[in-house]
C-alpha cells in the first residue's frame, strides 16, 4: 500500500508541479508584454513631446513701430521634425482688459483683415525649427500690446513665448536743420509724441563720415512709455544728411521715433525770399500783415527736397521751425497783425545747404524804437558807470600819490636836519693857513 500510494501522490505531484510552471510561464510573458507595451506608449509619448522643445521671439527684433507702419512678429518653434508636424501655433493679443484675444491660427485662415500669420520653413535636419511670421499690415494705437507666439499639441499641452510691442505716435511736426558758420547743425523737433510738444535745440558737430550723437534729457513722459532722455543721431551719406532721433524706452531699448533725408541743394541752387514783395529787411507797424514767399531756383532744385522755414529772434536765440514743405520748390506764410513777439530774423532754406539760404530781419516800428530806446539808454548807464569807475580810481590814486610824496619829503627833510651823533668821533679839524 505503502508503494502504490507514494506512486499515486507522486503522480499527481508532476502534473501540479507542471502546472506552476506553466503559470509562472504566462505571468513571466504576461510581464514581458506589459514591458512592451509600456515602452511603445512611452515611447510614443516622448516622440510626442520631446524634453527640448521650447517657444521663442526673436531677441535681434525690435518690437516697437510707429502708427501706420507694417510690423512682423519672428517667432521659433524649437522641437523634433515629428512634433513640429502636428502642432497648432497661435498669435493671441492680449488686450486692455487682460483677456486673450487669438487672432489668428496657423492651419485656419479667418483672422482679421490687418494680421497676416506665414507658417513656413520647416526644417527637417537637427535640430528642427518651425518659423511662424506674424505681420501686421498697419500697426494701429490698439497694438501697444503684449503678444504671444502659442504652441498648442495633440495632447493640449501649450508652450509659449511674450513679447512686448510698443506703438508711438508720428511726430507732427519735423525739425529745423541749420548748418552754421560753426560747422555744426542745430535741431528743433515739435512732435506730437512728447506733451508740450516741443524740444530743446540740439546742437552737434557736422558729421563727415561718421554718426555723431548727442545726449540730452528736456523730454517728459508720455503714456508711460518714454524716459526723460533720448539720443539724436546724424549721418551723412554722401550728398544727404540722414537724421533720426531715438526716444529712449524704459525697457532700456530705443526705437526710431523720426527719421528723415535732407537732401543737400546744388551749388547752382539759389533761393529768392521775400517779404511784403521786398527782398531786403523790412519795417511795419504795429497790426500789420507780412507775407512771406520763397521760392527755389537753379538746377540744384530736386523734386524730393524740402524747403524749410524758421525764425530767430532778434537776440540771437536759437531758432524755431515754423513750417516745412516737402517735395516742394516754393512756400508761403503768413503772420497776421504783427506784434512786438513776431520781431525778428526769418530763414528761408532749401534742404541742408547753407548756401541756399535767405534771410529777412523784420521789425515792428513801436517794439523797435522801445527797444532801441533801451538799448541807448543801456549804453549810456554802462559808459557812465565805466566813466564814473575810471574818475574815482584816478582820483584815489592821486590822493595817494600825493600823500606818499608829502610823507617821504617831510621824512628826508628830518634826515637831513639831525647831527651824525655816529661820527663825532672821526670829525678831522684841518688848520688853515691864518692860524
Amino acid at each position: 500500500m505503502k508503494d502504490l500510494s507514494m506512486e499515486y501522490f507522486s503522480h499527481i505531484l508532476i502534473p501540479t508541479s507542471g502546472k506552476n510552471m506553466t503559470q509562472k510561464s504566462a505571468l513571466f510573458l504576461f510581464s514581458i508584454l506589459v514591458c512592451q507595451v509600456c515602452l511603445i506608449f512611452n515611447g510614443n509619448y516622448v516622440s510626442a513631446q520631446p524634453q527640448k522643445i521650447y517657444v521663442q521671439f526673436l531677441k535681434e527684433d525690435d518690437y516697437s513701430a510707429p502708427v501706420g507702419y507694417s510690423k512682423s512678429l519672428n517667432c521659433y518653434v524649437h522641437g523634433e521634425l515629428s512634433y513640429l508636424q502636428t502642432v497648432r501655433a497661435q498669435i493671441v493679443k492680449v488686450n486692455k482688459d487682460g483677456n486673450d484675444v487669438i487672432l489668428s491660427e496657423a492651419k485656419n485662415s479667418n483672422f482679421p483683415s490687418l494680421y497676416r500669420v506665414d507658417l513656413h520653413k520647416l526644417y527637417s535636419f537637427p535640430p528642427s525649427k518651425l518659423h511662424i511670421t506674424f505681420t501686421i499690415l498697419s500697426v494701429q494705437t490698439g497694438d501697444d500690446a503684449d503678444f504671444i507666439c502659442r504652441v498648442v499639441d495633440l495632447n493640449g499641452d501649450v508652450i509659449e513665448d511674450t513679447v512686448k510691442l510698443v506703438v508711438f505716435k508720428r511726430p507732427s511736426e519735423i525739425f529745423c536743420i541749420k548748418k552754421n558758420i560753426f560747422n555744426e547743425v542745430e535741431i528743433t523737433c515739435q512732435s506730437s509724441v512728447y506733451p508740450k510738444g516741443h524740444c530743446d535745440v540740439v546742437q552737434a558737430n557736422h558729421p563727415d563720415s561718421i554718426s555723431s550723437n548727442v545726449m540730452y534729457n528736456q523730454y517728459q513722459e508720455a503714456n508711460g512709455i518714454y524716459t526723460t532722455s533720448c539720443t539724436v543721431r546724424i549721418s551723412r551719406f554722401g550728398s544727404n544728411v540722414y537724421v533720426v532721433i531715438y526716444p529712449d524706452m524704459k525697457e532700456g531699448k530705443n526705437f526710431t521715433a523720426y527719421s528723415e533725408i535732407i537732401s543737400q541743394a546744388s551749388s547752382v541752387a539759389y533761393v529768392t525770399f521775400t517779404a511784403n514783395k521786398n527782398y531786403g529787411d523790412v519795417t511795419v507797424d504795429s497790426g500789420d500783415d507780412v507775407d512771406f514767399k520763397c521760392k527755389m531756383r537753379g538746377s540744384g532744385v530736386i523734386p524730393y527736397g524740402s524747403v524749410y522755414f524758421f525764425k530767430q529772434s532778434l537776440s540771437g536765440d536759437l531758432m524755431k521751425l515754423l513750417v516745412k514743405n516737402t517735395a516742394a520748390k516754393e512756400l508761403e506764410y503768413e503772420i497776421e497783425e504783427m506784434t512786438c513777439d513776431h520781431e525778428g530774423y526769418y530763414y528761408c532754406q532749401y534742404g541742408y545747404d547753407s548756401e541756399s539760404q535767405e534771410k529777412i530781419r523784420v521789425r515792428v516800428k513801436t517794439c523797435s524804437a522801445s527797444s532801441d530806446s533801451d538799448f541807448e539808454n543801456k549804453y549810456l548807464q554802462r559808459n557812465l558807470i565805466i566813466i564814473c569807475v575810471l574818475v574815482s580810481a584816478g582820483g584815489l590814486a592821486f590822493i595817494v600819490g600825493i600823500i606818499v610824496c608829502i610823507f617821504c619829503c617831510v621824512r628826508h627833510h628830518r634826515r637831513q636836519r639831525q647831527p651824525r651823533s655816529g661820527n663825532n668821533g672821526f670829525i678831522l679839524s684841518v688848520p688853515t693857513r691864518g692860524t
